[in-house]
């Protein structure tokens, strides 16, 4: 889960197509200028600090995520880590022996596709399960060249 518009229709979709099954919501971050922070002589406590910030931050934007796609308090888990998306996502599903993967999809220029790569291309490749990828709700910007 990114909180993007794609984040509320996967979930949707999840629960749709999966009505019964255990729904964990993850959302992976990673603290921005890491390294250079503790280049910069930052201390690990403070950067330390920024990261259990950032994952009660994310936490609680999870649960309002979760409720404004309609999912009721306790019908689904909430995991908030701190690394690179791509492969937290892979982890979670072996840790949860994952049936299934629901990624929502944004960004539709040919431009970020081939240059920066995404979290759902490193998914589609890596994953031992099925994985349901469904596009931002959201028009596609028509004046994009």
């Amino acid at each position: 889960m990114d909180f993007s518009p794609a984040s509320r229709a996967a979930i949707r979709e999840a629960r749709r197509w999966a009505p019964g099954a255990e729904l964990v919501l993850l959302h992976a971050f990673e603290l921005p200028y890491a390294g250079k922070l503790t280049y910069a002589g930052v201390e690990e406590q403070v950067i330390r600090q920024y990261i259990s910030d950032g994952i009660r931050t994310r936490r609680e934007r999870l649960h309002e995520l979760a409720a404004s796609a309609g999912l009721a308090s306790g019908s689904y888990l909430v995991r908030v880590i701190h690394g690179d998306p791509s492969q937290q996502i892979i982890a979670m599903e072996q840790e949860y022996d994952a049936d299934l993967i629901v990624v929502g999809k944004h960004g539709t220029h040919i431009t970020e596709e081939l240059l920066l790569g995404s979290v759902t291309k490193h998914v589609l490749a890596e994953s031992q399960c099925d994985v349901l990828v469904i596009a931002d709700p959201r028009p596609a910007d028509t004046d994009l060249p």
